[in-house]
């Protein structure tokens, strides 16, 4: 993908569109990790981090859909 840089005032800034944005998950007031690597520019979405009540959740999911399986496979 190539992007052209837009004048900001004084600086320079990298648009990002809502298609991009939605592919790293970042929303309008998220901040981004920028890194260098050589002459490259890596921008990287933060970790996500999971609540407890979401592992609960989708352990409960997962219980429930294989617990047949796990008992076939314990036997």
């Amino acid at each position: 993908m190539i992007k052209k840089l837009t004048k900001v005032g004084n600086s320079l800034a990298l648009i990002m569109d809502k298609g991009t944005l939605e592919q790293l998950g970042v929303g309008e007031d998220e901040a981004v990790s920028v890194r260098l690597d050589g002459p490259s520019m890596i921008v990287q979405a933060p970790a996500r981090t999971i609540s407890d009540e979401e592992v609960e959740q989708s352990t409960a999911r997962l219980t429930e859909r294989y617990d047949d399986l796990m008992k076939r496979l314990a036997q």
